[in-house]
């Protein structure tokens, strides 16, 4: 690594211009993303796992060059994600990228995380031949789809006896949520059960007011949970500009599906969506998966349900994965 490349933390009120710079430059060259604005990295900072102290920036000469970023994914218990790094075109295969990837997975182990995840968007070679030289493995690669929310999907007839609400705040739903969650996703590779009291704690739900949020969803068949979806709502990463909502988790149980479930809970979710000023949703298509975006049901069945509720096909993402052990 050139000694003149520095990583230092990001300076709040300081560093944003020169933050945009680099997130922008890098935007530019794909044309597929709409600019970064200073309002887009403001909603960024409200997103319910954004970590301040986990934004760092490289200089060189004075000049900032490279940003990253560190987070923990709360449902994911010890794990963190790493978001980027972005450099400069002029400044790339000069280890900047590797000094930034190596400071955020150090704060990512002062946070006590045991894996780091990476994703790169696309098929670009150097981006993934950086990735597995930095040390991460491949081990999800993920089909995704997206639709605009300008309108909202057909509901068409409901099924009989389902009806999709919000979770509650109480400690009962809390107990369904896990529960649910530990019986629709036990079959998923690497998948770790999880506890009722993850979920009675950080609940934004109890923040209805707030743009970015956590949203979890219980689907009920005369009265019994029998499926979940778990969905997030944070600044669009597409070519849509202002808040996505992205559907993280949906689940149903064995007896109950093939009867409008999965369809009730989506279209639940994509209505609170629009109700929170999203412009875009997101949700996998593929399954088996990684335990956070995975779907107890088949492949076939969840992409023809997104087709049929207008969302259209989007590039590979690619997940990857580092042990901080």
């Amino acid at each position: 690594m050139p000694e003149t490349v520095t990583v230092r933390p990001f300076v709040e009120g300081r560093d944003e211009d020169a933050w945009l710079k680099v997130i922008n430059a890098t935007r530019a060259e794909t044309g597929t993303q709409v600019p970064f604005t200073r309002e887009l990295f403001k909603t960024l900072k409200a997103e319910p796992d954004f970590d301040p102290a986990g934004c760092f920036v490289a200089e060189v000469g004075g000049d900032v060059v490279g940003v990253v970023r560190s987070c923990t994914l709360g449902m994911v218990g010890d794990t963190g994600r790493v978001i980027g790094p972005e450099v400069l075109p002029a400044f790339r295969r000069q280890d900047v990228g590797t000094a930034l990837i190596e400071r955020a997975v150090e704060r990512l182990r002062e946070h006590k995380m045991a894996d780091a995840w990476l994703t790169i968007r696309g098929t670009d070679p150097a981006a993934h031949s950086f990735a597995q030289a930095s040390g991460f493995q491949k081990f999800y690669e993920g089909v995704w789809a997206r639709r605009p929310l300008t309108d909202l999907p057909d509901a068409g007839t409901a099924a009989p006896g389902v009806r999709a609400r919000e979770r509650g705040t109480t400690d009962a739903d809390a107990e369904v949520f896990a529960d649910l969650i530990n019986h629709t996703q036990s079959a998923t590779p690497g998948f770790k059960p999880k506890r009722a009291e993850v979920f009675r704690t950080g609940n934004s739900l109890t923040e209805p007011d707030s743009r970015i949020a956590v949203l979890h969803h219980i689907a009920e068949v005369d009265g019994k949970p029998v499926g979940l979806l778990a969905a997030q709502v944070q600044p669009a990463s597409g070519a849509t500009d202002g808040l996505a909502g992205q559907i993280n988790l949906l689940g149903v149980l064995e007896p109950f599906r093939r009867r409008g479930v999965a369809k009730a809970l989506v279209l639940h979710a994509l209505a609170e969506f629009k109700k929170r000023g999203v412009s875009e949703a997101v949700m996998s298509l593929n399954w088996p998966g990684w335990p956070l975006v995975s779907s107890a049901t088949r492949p076939v069945e969840i992409a023809k349900l997104a087709d049929r509720l207008g969302f259209k096909p989007d590039p590979v993402t690619v997940w990857y994965e580092r042990k901080l052990g």
